[in-house]
């Protein structure tokens, strides 16, 4: 693309957005909405006109200052393997590279993880490209693509990084194309990578009313398995049940442990997608059956799985316990999204999403913090 074309691209653009500002950290009211200008896109940049972004615990954490917040430069990176939505034109790179690129800037802040304030939260995008940096190729203006950023999801544009842009397969609404991002790779790459989860297996999905507890219940039904999910009020219990969970419980409730053990006839289980921790975990732990497989991949009671209750699962029962993140494995990321998509797409899964507009982005992060959300979060922007 030359200069003028690049140009000519951005002259048809607003040249302001709304976008959620955080100038200091603290609780959800530090977020704001605001007027800024629109950003330019830099070599090897996109620019989405955004219809939805993603909201994540990371958000909350990076809000508070408190944890990290996008994945860290190198994160999902592409493959070099096919677009989701098919072949590329002829003599483009498949989407999810970036050939003569520069390599990732430093990180902002103290950290892999830290912003710099103020910033624009999110990392999760979908909508639509409306403009191309210079060296960009193999996308057009007007293709509909979900994005991984290391900030600036909550606007009504933002700028994406070629190598985490990803094209949506057609059929598939923008709010459900949020799920190939964080919460469906976390899902996918739990259960089929971490756990190793085969059909026939019992499974023990923690927090299964929860954006990704609930795509892993679905997911780990459609690979035959027989799941069990827990949520931690009795009205989350619906939304574990509706998509077919073999047994839903109540992890607040003394003694549900028991109920496992029953529907298993005493056997266990033999995979336990973990995210809970304190209680719940240790609940849960005492459930597997020999040789069990325990993925751990949050902490939503803000306490740790028990380091001696480990020890004793390792030694008497013969558990294996590894951790998990989307970004471990990044050269797995864009086709596990893909993989997410296409049971969207066949009716295997049955997104759960809870919407939001732009400006009630304070909700939103409340819903999340105070574990009142049923499924995925997101933000809607209204833009057109």
């Amino acid at each position: 693309m030359t200069q003028t074309e690049f140009q000519s691209d951005f002259s048809n653009l607003p040249q302001t957005m709304r976008a959620v500002r955080v100038h200091q950290h603290g609780p959800a009211e530090v977020m704001v909405l605001e007027q800024i200008p629109v950003p330019q896109p830099g070599p090897f940049e996109v620019l989405v006109k955004v219809s939805v972004c993603g909201v994540n615990y990371a958000d909350v954490g990076q809000r508070r200052g408190s944890m990290g917040g996008p994945p860290p430069a190198g994160g999902p990176q592409g493959t070099g393997g096919p677009s989701p939505t098919g072949p590329l034109p002829a003599g483009a790179p498949p989407i999810g590279t970036a050939p003569a690129a520069p390599p990732p800037s430093a990180p902002r802040g103290q950290g892999p993880h830290a912003v710099e304030l103020p910033y624009t939260p999110g990392f999760e995008v979908v909508g639509t490209v409306v403009a191309l940096g210079p060296g960009v190729t193999g996308l057009e203006r007007g293709q509909r693509v979900a994005a991984v950023l290391e900030e600036g999801g909550y606007a009504e544009y933002a700028l994406a990084p070629l190598e985490k842009t990803y094209l949506i397969p057609q059929g598939l609404s923008d709010q459900d194309a949020t799920l190939m991002l964080v919460q469906g790779l976390t899902a996918y790459g739990v259960l089929f990578d971490a756990a190793r989860v085969q059909s026939g297996e019992w499974v023990l999905v923690q927090a299964a009313a929860g954006g990704v507890g609930n795509l892993a219940l679905q997911l780990a039904k459609a690979a035959g398995a027989k799941v069990i999910g827990t949520a931690g009020s009795e009205a989350k219990l619906e939304r574990v049940r509706e998509p077919g969970a073999d047994l839903a419980l109540n992890y607040s409730n003394p003694g549900w442990e028991a109920a496992v053990l029953e529907a298993t006839g005493g056997g266990g289980v033999n995979a336990l997608c973990e995210s809970v921790g304190g209680a719940a975990a240790q609940a849960a732990l005492s459930v597997m059956a020999p040789f069990g497989r325990v993925v751990m991949f949050g902490g939503a009671s803000g306490q740790m799985v028990n380091p001696g209750a480990m020890m004793m699962g390792m030694m008497m029962k013969g558990l294996s316990f590894t951790g998990f993140n989307p970004w471990q494995r990044p050269e797995k990321a864009a086709g596990n999204g893909v993989k997410v998509a296409e049971a969207i797409l066949s009716g295997k899964v049955r997104p759960q999403i809870q919407s939001y507009a732009l400006e009630q982005v304070v909700r939103a992060h409340r819903a999340l913090e105070n574990r009142q959300s049923m499924g995925k979060i997101v933000l809607v922007t209204g833009v057109h």
